[in-house]
């Protein structure tokens, strides 16, 4: 085989001489062995030396065949003149990972072998836990080193003492727990060396929370959320029987925690807004909260002409909408019951795809049933038309309809196409509102009737419709700083945007009902592929979408979208809009390594093309 391989190349080499002999050669080179280096992330490693040395015959390593280095991505190709055939080691070294030795047989086919290897880190962290008071050793405390990769878990010696082996670099977070002491936690900015890291423990804070209802009875299966925000430090309890539940390790520098409520059948908390003040000097603490009986809206949905059973329609609570409003779905006999209901006058909005929206207001009482039934008629469709002052179609922007017999649920949009039209379904029987952001943020509004056969017209200024590549303005433009948030994925991941300084960051406005957002994510999808390996490049979805339903399933169905998604408003969405002045979508934004906007309004191959040039010469962050 060798031999034909060899005859080939004179061949080859003969007939290249021919066409010229001043022209140069050459050399050949022919592959032995290729692959790819990641650290425990799947990051590619870069410069990582890779060396080639013939297996002798005691089976130690014997001469250095050849070495390279690996790529940006952590790809490695190694190359020989000759022919070789037999078993080499292969052995994979970089500063502050373990060297990596593999036996690997060569020359055997004409496919070079692949080596697909993932280097630990070599580095160590040792250190010491002791007692604040006392200043003597902790023993048996648990210690959790949590980075990028695998977590590293040891338990304290009889002197306090404890090493942890095999970090890789990177930033990390030590977290220390002991009982009879608050746990501790602390952030390291870079793991480079091996280092030693000393704690000190002080005694933890007990709490007793007593959940009682309005005629103070205890509440059993509160789910009780603690949060000591300042120490990133959040711990979930249920009441018992007596509605009592007992948090402990709680740090004893807590002075204020913010605390959450939920049960099913009492008005729950949307957020921590009931407080708990630890006593200064006093380690263990009693503490009441009062939660009032929630009522309960019940009923049947049925179609208005047949009085056909309607399953699967949405029924949700509040003159506005809000993610954590007590909602309801029909069963197959039509009918539903809504927990949770906060006593008074609560309106009641009910949602079905090809029927029109209908809503209700019902007085309900703590501890109470009431029933409520609807009866659906068909949707309407309504035909529209977006035009810029002077002259011109307002395309690729959004048109947005909340507003509807004096409430804000009725949650519809729709999209302008290259005349400016949009078509928006499911709208009511009656008056309402849609709007088109204009100038600033301020919507551009009329009230309108979806009738058969008509056509409404909003007209927009054309200040607002001018600068962006898809028809939108943005109050940020490229060379502006991108606003420092701090969102919340789907997945429960913190982002903040003043730690991702230092990278490339790609930021799409979307919603699976926007068909250009759709159209783009194959774009999207290819650049995520490509890079996914990669520390310095984040990609950040804020989807637009009104249900989380609707977005869960279109990620589920849709798994090559895998990077982090932010939703609602405890994700930080309108935030995110108002912030960075969107006013249709899809928007994208690409931030540079000093937070300022680089690119904006982006579509298609430019995507791809433009990120693919920002990354081509940036070493892996």
């Amino acid at each position: 085989m060798f031999l034909v391989l060899a005859c080939a190349m004179l061949s080859s080499m003969s007939a290249f001489a021919m066409q010229g002999e001043d022209k140069p050669t050459a050399p050949v080179k022919i592959v032995i062995v290729e692959g790819q280096v990641t650290d425990p992330i799947g990051a590619g490693q870069k410069d990582v030396t890779v060396t080639v040395r013939w297996k002798s015959a005691d089976g130690g390593k014997g001469d250095v065949i050849a070495t390279t280095t690996t790529d940006a991505m952590g790809d490695f190709v190694v190359t020989s003149p000759d022919p070789i055939q037999g078993d080499v080691w292969v052995t994979l070294s970089k500063a502050q990972f373990a060297d990596m030795v593999r036996e690997v047989r060569v020359g055997e086919s004409d496919t070079p072998p692949f080596l697909g290897e993932m280097l630990e880190g070599n580095l160590a962290l040792t250190g010491r836990v002791t007692d604040f008071l006392t200043e003597q050793p902790v023993a048996a405390a648990a210690i959790v080193l949590r980075t990028n990769g695998p977590d590293r878990k040891e338990r304290t010696d009889d002197q306090g003492r404890f090493r942890l082996t095999s970090i890789a670099p990177g930033e990390g977070e030590l977290v220390v727990e002991v009982e009879g002491y608050g746990r501790e936690r602390r952030k390291i900015a870079k793991l480079e060396d091996s280092s030693e890291l000393n704690v000190t423990l002080k005694p933890e804070r007990i709490l007793h929370i007593n959940i009682v209802d309005d005629l103070d009875r205890p509440i059993r299966g509160v789910t009780v959320e603690c949060a000591d925000q300042p120490r990133g430090d959040f711990r979930t309890m249920m009441t018992d029987e007596s509605g009592t539940t007992t948090l402990k390790g709680i740090h004893f520098d807590a002075f204020m925690l913010g605390v959450r409520l939920t049960h099913r059948e009492f008005v729950s908390d949307s957020g921590f807004e009931r407080q708990i003040t630890t006593p200064s000097k006093e380690r263990e603490s009693t503490h009441r909260f009062v939660m009032a009986r929630a009522g309960r809206i019940a009923g049947r949905v049925t179609a208005a002409k047949t009085d056909q059973l309607i399953h699967g329609a949405r029924l949700i609570t509040g003159d506005a909408y809000d993610d954590d409003s007590p909602r309801d779905w029909t069963d197959d006999q039509g009918r539903f019951e809504i927990l949770g209901v906060p006593p008074g006058a609560t309106t009641v909005t009910l949602h079905l795809h090809d029927y029109a929206p209908e809503l209700k207001v019902a007085e309900v009482k703590g501890g109470e049933t009431t029933t409520l039934d609807f009866q659906l008629h068909p949707g309407m469709v309504l035909e529209g038309i977006v035009k810029i002052e002077g002259g011109g179609a307002a395309t690729a922007v959004e048109v947005v309809a909340w507003r509807w017999r004096s409430k804000n649920t009725l949650g519809l949009r729709a999209m302008t196409d290259a005349e400016g039209r949009f078509r928006m379904e499911d709208a009511p029987m009656d008056d309402f509102e849609i709007g088109v952001a204009g100038p600033g943020g301020k919507m551009v509004t009329n009230t309108v009737r979806a009738l058969p056969g008509a056509v409404v017209e909003l007209v927009v200024p054309h200040v607002a419709m001018t600068g962006g590549g898809n028809g939108n303005k943005s109050l940020l433009n490229v060379g502006d700083s991108a606003p420092m948030l701090i969102l919340k994925t789907l997945g429960g991941e913190t982002l903040n945007f003043t730690e991702l300084k230092g990278k490339i960051v790609l930021v799409e406005f979307w919603a699976t009902w926007c068909p250009p957002c759709l159209e783009e994510m194959p774009h999207l999808i290819a650049i995520h592929e490509k890079y996914a390996t990669r520390k310095d490049l984040v990609m950040i979805g804020i989807n637009r979408d009104h249900e989380l339903g609707t977005v869960a399933d279109y990620l589920k169905n849709n798994p090559k979208i895998a990077w982090p998604q932010v939703f609602g408003e405890k994700g930080g969405v309108p935030q995110a809009c108002e912030a960075f002045g969107v006013t249709g979508i899809p928007e994208l934004f690409i931030l540079g390594p000093d937070g300022k906007i680089i690119d904006a309004h982006l579509r298609g191959q430019q995507i791809i093309e433009r990120v693919e040039s920002l990354m081509k010469d940036r070493p892996p962050g």
